[in-house]
């Protein structure tokens, strides 16, 4: 009625639904589309499909047709699915400019975990534009784990959504239906007939429906001078005692032919096309649709097509297959699954779930090979789609039905493999067992190739050795390097995985795993083996070291990480190469290089609006934001941040934000208020990152604990720091080891540390960690200078240290180099140079409000 009414008001009305048992990836929305690419070109012209119509070929290729050239950009997993949901947004949005648009869901409780994802993103997008969404669904059918239900609970929090409960017809209701039907007033016993029939259906109006169809066509009523009435008694008219029972009745009536037509129809699913029945069944289209068009006349099926039907309700379909034997419920799939594959075998792609659906029922029936093939390539077409939480269900089909056929070890693997990748992008399932599994089978079977692929589906970010290892996949990637000789792309790959996988258990030969894996992977020529090694470099080396010549080969790296990323035209590449160009920059004190960084960032993400785009933008905005004192900013960013990496089932995600919160708690001097907790979380662990023990240490000299903090940095610095881990988290470790130093004024603690950062200071360079940096290491060098008596020195490095600051553009660090260096000053009683400082210290804050720098240009001038 509500499609009828914007019909009637010029609005153009679109519609899909969703099947019980296909489940495909985003089907109510692949259904409109298809409408609308039906319809002529002056009703819908091709330019209403979007700015981004290209992507739009995943759901649907006739899109290709209907814009030649047409074909999505090929990017990592996350950014195709937001292409994906970009492009659809945009096809509705850019419809509703050129007509207001009704886009109607229908059986969202049969709705898949995709199409539930890309309706919650519609609602909010689309709330302000001429776009109507009417979605149903049947509560009954809902419980509080069902997916449709949490976005209802979404939804219920928004203005722009409305629900409308519709309830069956009450006892009048009922009355009016049969007075419509009848087209007259009804008598006493019409009434008590009224009276029964809502007793008997509670009102649901397809039964009531189903039961006044029955009754006229067994005779229990007839019409006679213009008026329903009857011969019998109500006690003799026997009413069915359910839904089922009354549609078995009128199916009953049917001849045999229509009945068997029927239950083909049924297994062939609930819309069904004339011409693949008329297949199954081995009878000509017309005499199917002779068979077809009397079922309709009684209301069993309805026309919603050119040589299409579906059954009228869902219960008409249930019952009939419900009368089936499973043997000819088996043979009718495998039947129906063979005429899809002879009507449809030059191009399979419209119909691959139902060809998995209908072979995989007909299984035990000696097509479990090609229950294998159809799953496996449903799951495929939906992982194209940019639907993986589809993908991992026609996957793991595929391995249950190639359990029913011969065990090939190379499919099993491929297929554990496509499952794995499906659930390492949805975050579902455990795809570290997955990779595992996939491996040993192909470590069994000697499988090398196959055995590599699996355990590089999935790695870790570098963070700290103390976070859990996996002995288990590191014996696995070390057995497969020793079989990798003849693919070296492959055997790269493997080297930088096995690098990264090292960290966890402090074993420091992945830093010349690291060098062969880089050299390795140039000498392929394989421009992407290259670039995945890069990045694993850029995760995995040695900080340490990361100054001077080492620090100028990762810049060289770098750029030929570019060059490669720019000649495949792969933004998940070129972020990539941003993202360390950004980081790099911080780390050389280089502001406006690292600001340039993440403007090409943010212009790679508005052409190319990858994942992996957004999730460096938040990594290099963060940090250039906290550096700029915009602790708001940089606070948003590291929760989004946080969020992405917790959907990614990374343990690094929780470190990570701890790190960020420490510097803003920082720079607002509330550093107290996290005290008790890392000290708590320090004491009750074994072993715990150098990162954290001092940060603790930092936290109990800033807020007065003097004794305290040098106690224990005099415990931590018994090995003289070598045994400091060499992974992410030591420039954090080692900046805030130094800055202890200084507060306490530790001679020997400060000698040491001296050792370690000098290169740093010399290289002028920044230490910094993911989401941080820890400013200028000439300025913590010059305080360790000072604590030593080294007062010339001391003085020299500070001016070094300002002037980083000042190439790093950096507010914060501005004013803490010059207020720290004014503060030895005024101890020295040189009060006019420490004078200047301060000045130009509380120019360099602006309109920061920052509490921590304001206390201390407080006490250097109160």
């Amino acid at each position: 009625e509500l499609a009828l009414t914007a019909r009637d008001q010029h609005a153009l009305v679109l519609a899909g639904r969703c099947d019980e048992d296909l489940g495909l990836a985003f089907q109510p929305f692949v259904e409109a589309l298809r409408f609308q690419l039906e319809l002529p070109d002056d009703v819908a012209p091709a330019s209403w499909l979007g700015p981004l119509c290209g992507e739009l070929v995943r759901l649907v290729p006739e899109v290709a047709d209907r814009i030649p050239g047409a074909e999505p950009r090929r990017g990592d997993p996350e950014s195709e699915r937001a292409r994906l949901f970009e492009a659809i947004i945009g096809w509705l949005r850019t419809t509703a400019a050129g007509a207001p648009l009704l886009l109607v869901l229908d059986d969202l409780h049969w709705a898949d975990p995709p199409t539930l994802a890309l309706l919650r993103h519609l609602v909010h997008e689309t709330a302000h534009d001429r776009v109507m969404i009417l979605g149903t669904y049947r509560d009954t059918d809902l419980d509080r784990s069902h997916p449709l239900a949490a976005a209802l609970a979404e939804f219920r929090r928004l203005g722009a959504v409305q629900r409308v409960a519709i309830d069956g017809l009450d006892r009048d209701g009922v009355a009016q239906f049969l007075e419509r039907s009848a087209g007259h007033d009804l008598d006493e016993a019409g009434l008590a007939l009224a009276d029964a029939v809502f007793a008997e259906t509670t009102g649901n109006p397809f039964f009531v429906g189903e039961i006044m169809r029955n009754l006229v066509e067994s005779g229990a009523l007839v019409v006679r001078d213009g008026r329903w009435t009857s011969d019998l008694t109500l006690a003799q008219v026997g009413l069915p005692e359910g839904v089922r029972e009354v549609v078995g009745r009128r199916i009953s009536r049917l001849d045999e032919p229509t009945q068997r037509s029927l239950s083909v129809a049924a297994v062939i699913g609930a819309e069904f096309d004339v011409r693949v029945l008329a297949d199954v069944i081995g009878i000509d289209e017309d005499e199917a649709l002779d068979q077809l068009d009397r079922a309709r006349a009684t209301g069993l099926l309805n026309e919603v097509g050119l040589d299409r039907y579906r059954f009228g309700h869902a219960l008409v379909r249930t019952t009939l297959l419900e009368e089936l034997t499973t043997t000819r419920r088996v043979r009718t799939h495998r039947k129906v699954a063979e005429a899809l594959e002879a009507r449809h075998g030059a191009d399979p792609r419209k119909v691959l779930p139902e060809l998995a659906f209908h072979f995989g029922e007909a299984s035990a029936a000696g097509v479990a090979h090609k229950a294998v093939e159809y799953a496996r390539r449903a799951g495929d077409a939906a992982m194209e789609a940019s639907a993986p939480d589809d993908a991992i269900r026609w996957y793991s089909l595929a391995l249950e039905h190639l359990e029913d056929d011969e065990i090939d070890v190379a499919a099993e693997v491929d297929l554990l493999t496509r499952l794995a990748r499906a659930q390492h992008q949805t975050a579902l399932g455990d795809v570290r067992d997955t990779v595992v599994l996939a491996a040993q089978r192909a470590q069994r079977a000697g499988l090398a190739t196959g055995m590599a692929e699996a355990l590089l589906v999935s790695g870790r970010l570098s963070f700290d050795q103390n976070q859990p290892s996996d002995p288990e996949k590191i014996a696995l990637l070390e057995d497969v390097l020793a079989q990798l000789d003849g693919v070296p792309a492959l055997r790269a790959r493997v080297l930088a995985a096995l690098a990264i996988e090292l960290i966890f258990i402090g074993d420091t030969r992945r830093f010349e795993l690291l060098d062969d894996a880089i050299a390795t992977a140039r000498a392929s020529g394989d421009r992407f083996a290259f670039i995945e090694v890069a990045g694993a470099r850029f995760s995995a080396r040695s900080r340490k070291t990361w100054h001077g010549d080492s620090f100028r080969r990762e810049s060289e790296l770098q750029r030929e990480v570019f060059a490669a990323a720019e000649t495949l035209g792969d933004p998940t590449s070129m972020a990539a190469g941003w993202m360390s160009s950004g980081f790099h920059s911080l780390a050389s004190c280089d502001g406006p290089a690292a600001r340039a960084a993440l403007a090409g960032l943010e212009d790679l993400a508005a052409r190319a609006n990858a994942a992996v785009t957004h999730r460096a933008i938040l990594m290099v905005g963060e940090m250039i934001a906290a550096s700029d004192g915009d602790l708001a900013v940089a606070e948003a960013r590291s929760a989004e941040m946080f969020q992405i990496l917790s959907e990614m089932g990374l343990p690094e995600a929780i470190t990570y934000r701890a790190t960020m919160g420490f510097a803003g708690r920082r720079e607002q001097d509330r550093l107290s208020e996290l005290l008790s907790d890392w000290t708590e979380f320090r004491d009750s662990r074994p072993a715990v990152s150098d990162a954290t023990d001092a940060a603790v240490m930092f936290m109990l000299a800033t807020t007065g604990e003097i004794d305290e903090a040098a106690r224990q940095l005099d415990r931590a610095a018994e090995n003289e720091f070598a045994e400091v881990p060499d992974e992410a988290g030591w420039p954090m470790a080692i900046a805030l080891y130094a800055e202890t130093a200084a507060l306490v004024a530790d001679g020997w603690a400060a000698a040491v540390l001296l050792e370690i950062l000098r290169p740093f200071a010399e290289d002028r360079a920044q230490l910094g960690t993911g989401g941080i940096m820890c400013g200028p290491a000439a300025r913590l060098v010059a305080h360790l200078e000072a604590v030593l008596g080294n007062d010339d020195v001391s003085d020299e490095l500070f001016a070094a240290a300002i002037e980083d600051a000042d190439r790093l553009e950096s507010p914060i660090w501005k004013a803490r180099c010059r207020l720290d260096w004014a503060e030895h000053l005024l101890t020295r009683g040189e009060a006019e140079r420490a004078s200047d400082l301060i000045d130009d210290a509380q120019a360099a804050m602006g309109d920061l409000d920052l509490p921590a720098l304001r206390r201390q240009l407080a006490t250097v001038r109160p």
